[in-house]
């Protein structure tokens, strides 16, 4: 199982690939909502759900870390001027001044609130708000330069993405840190014999640089070069 309806395509290429990695196992993988996977786990019938967060159910058997949601991103595009380094956090309100016209995209709901919070209102009305069923669009129009940024969850952006190799012509920076954190995930299995063996099996994999790297290998698709690095750095056993 996954924790997500509309599931990522690079966790459903972590689930073919795990199924080549422990044959031995009759895997099959069923697309449930996050609040199903967390009643299944509470349930008597084996199951197991992928990249699990936030549990704090001691009875369960958790591997090790199999992916990292990032927080939240600034994205743009490299003609936009800025006032310090690139790879240091985004300061929208130095980065809004720098450049009079900017038009930055956001989500609606977390991602809007956390910016009003910190931004002063003549600079946050220069942010355009998109509803849940318009991203699709507000991506399109970043791409298309019809807006100069956006920010959004990198995870998301890579759904959204019409092709990967989009990403490596745009640029990333991190938020301040105390906006978001990122939020670590696992495969978490009710309490079974075989499921005890199952998750030892999984963090064998994961500890082995050649078959992690082939597990992790399609979460990098659809990323531009810095968020591959901080994505990456996350990824290190722990």
């Amino acid at each position: 199982n996954t924790n997500e309806l509309k599931v990522s395509t690079f966790e459903l290429a972590f689930t073919e690939k795990l199924k080549k990695l422990l044959p031995e196992y009759q895997l099959s993988t069923r697309i449930v909502s996050g609040r199903m996977a967390q009643q299944k786990l509470s349930g008597k019938q084996p199951v197991c759900v992928l990249n699990a967060m936030n549990i704090q159910d001691k009875s369960l058997y958790k591997s090790h870390v199999t992916y990292h949601f990032l927080p939240p991103q600034l994205y743009h595009h490299q003609s936009i001027k800025q006032s310090h380094e690139k790879d240091r956090e985004a300061d929208l309100q130095s980065l809004l001044s720098y450049n009079s016209s900017l038009v930055i995209g956001a989500p609606s709901g977390a991602i809007t609130k956390k910016i009003a919070e910190f931004l002063p209102a003549k600079h946050f009305q220069r942010i355009k708000v998109f509803e849940p069923l318009k991203y699709q669009q507000m991506v399109n129009m970043f791409l298309a330069k019809r807006i100069d940024a956006i920010i959004i969850w990198p995870s998301l952006l890579q759904e959204l993405l019409p092709k990967a190799s989009s990403a490596s012509q745009l640029q990333s920076q991190r938020l301040p840190e105390h906006w978001f954190s990122d939020i670590p995930a696992f495969i978490a299995c009710n309490a079974t014999p075989l499921h005890k063996e199952f998750i030892e099996q999984i963090n064998n994999i994961l500890e082995h640089d050649a078959s992690r790297n082939q597990l992790f290998s399609s979460y990098f698709k659809g990323l531009d070069k810095a968020t591959h690095l901080r994505l990456q750095q996350k990824l290190l056993l722990e």
